[in-house]
Order: C-alpha cells, then structure tokens, then sequence
C-alpha cells in the first residue's frame, strides 16, 4: 500500500451479502470450516437469520456502503454496490476496481470479513462483507484489536510527513447507543505516540462521532484539537462471541498546521 495515498482517500466500504449466497468461502474466526479444499459458508449465527460469507468467498453483487477521506481533509459517505468474483471486485459509488490483495500493508491473514484494496484511482479503501444492523448487539462489552495504517502530515516541520504503522484497540459497550474507545499506539514520530478516540457511538453497523485526544510519552498535547471525523463499519459475525467479527475505519483530524488521517481494521478478542 502506498502510504501517501492516506491523505486523498480511504473508503470504509460494507458489503450487505443475501442469506445463503452462492459460493464457497474462504477459512475464518467462527465460520466452523475444517477443511480448506471444500470450504462452506457460515451457518447463520444463533438468533440471526443472516449467513455471512468471507471476504473472498464466491461471486455476487452486494450493497456499497463507506466513508471517502478525501484531498479536502473531509469524509464523506457513499453508497453503490460493489460485484465480487473470486477476489477481485468492482465498485459503483467509488472509482475503482480491482484484486482484493493489491497494496495491503496489513496483515490481511488475521482478517477474514474485512480487507484494504488500492483502487484504481490509487485511493486505499477498507471493504468488507458488513454486520447486518440486527446482529448488532444491544447490551454487553467487546474488545477488538488489530492494526492501523496511516499518517501525520505537520507544515510546523517544514512539511513533513510520517508514516503511522501502528497497533489499533477498540472497547465497545454495547448497551443504548454504544459507547466506542478507540487507541491507535506506536512509534515513528517525534510528535505523538497515541492517538485516542472517546465516546463514539454506534447507529446500525456503524460507529462514528467521539472527541479525539492525541498524546507524546504519556502527555496530552492535542495538536490537531479535539475534533474528529470518524467512520467504522462492523464486518462479518463470530459466531462463537455472538458478535461482529471485525470492525474498520477511518479517521480524519486537521488544524491549520497538522492532518492526521488513517485506516484501521480490526477483529474481536475472545
């Protein structure tokens, strides 16, 4: 994935796939498949009419849904379908088609829902098969862990800009309107070494809002302010947690002098 293409886009794209889709799928967190040469979909899990096939499973078309973080420094939504086939894909809604596994920078074998693509345009984007809104649960906790792509762009350094490869953490209370914390954590640059997301909320299968807190060796510094656009996605279902498996993003927050944006996918403990 080529770093530099964080600042002009990142989808958080969501794929609504019909119960029983054709195709087999691919190995996955609670999916029950033991045998890669004859793979099936998941079972619809307890409660839930819904089946959820993997990210690279069969072929179909399914609903677009996602965020754009654009060159203007803003997110916006979009919505489309997007066709699959065996790993490759093609968007309405977003200008792009491809293969599924072009440019990650993401260890993409801890992930089975959710994937980063380059698109066409060069633009990074987080698609996946999404949590259908009813599996959504309405009460108890969830931790998800994984990983975050992105970058701090400061014109106060003369126009530098770093590179984020960090470690991402999401803590989720699930009763009301959700309460979401998220913590991206790691080193590369001179200025921040956490960022944190507070109170963010859940609508659907989504997760957005929150006050942004950036922090440098335990300090809070707060370069960009407190203002934070946010938009995650749930993806694919655990059937043995009774929750989504993943859940991806982006974030976008800027000053006159400083941007931070970035991407992240993660999948949840058990």
């Amino acid at each position: 994935m080529n770093s530099t293409n964080y600042m002009a886009l990142a989808v958080v794209a969501s794929l609504l796939t019909a119960c029983g889709g054709g195709g087999g799928a691919a190995n996955g967190p609670g999916n029950g498949n033991t045998n890669a040469a004859n793979p099936v979909n998941d079972p619809p899990a307890p409660g839930s009419t819904n089946t959820y096939r993997t990210i690279n499973a069969g072929s179909g078309t399914s609903t677009l849904g996602g965020a754009i973080l654009n060159a203007g420094r803003s997110v916006e939504n979009t919505t489309g379908t997007i066709t699959h086939s065996d790993g490759t894909f093609t968007a309405s809604g977003v200008s792009g088609s491809g293969d599924l596994s072009d440019g990650s920078d993401f260890n993409l074998s801890n992930f089975s829902y959710a994937t980063d693509v380059e698109l066409s345009g060069g633009e990074i984007a987080i698609i996946g098969i999404s949590t259908e809104p009813e599996d959504i649960r309405s009460s108890g906790t969830a931790a998800y862990t994984g990983e975050f792509r992105g970058q701090l762009a400061d014109t106060s350094l003369g126009g530098s800009t770093t590179v984020l490869n960090w470690d991402a953490d999401i803590q989720i209370n699930f009763s009301g309107d959700g309460d979401v914390d998220l913590t991206f954590e790691g080193g590369g640059s001179s200025l921040i070494d956490t960022i944190r997301i507070r109170n963010a909320t859940i609508n659907g299968n989504g997760i957005s809002g929150g006050t942004l807190q950036t922090l440098n060796n335990g300090t809070t510094n707060n370069i960009t302010g407190t203002g934070v656009d946010l938009n995650g996605t749930f993806f694919g279902y655990n059937n043995s947690l009774l929750l989504p498996a993943e859940a991806g993003g982006a974030i976008q927050s800027n000053d006159s002098d400083t941007d931070i944006s970035g991407v992240f996918i993660t999948s949840a403990d058990p």
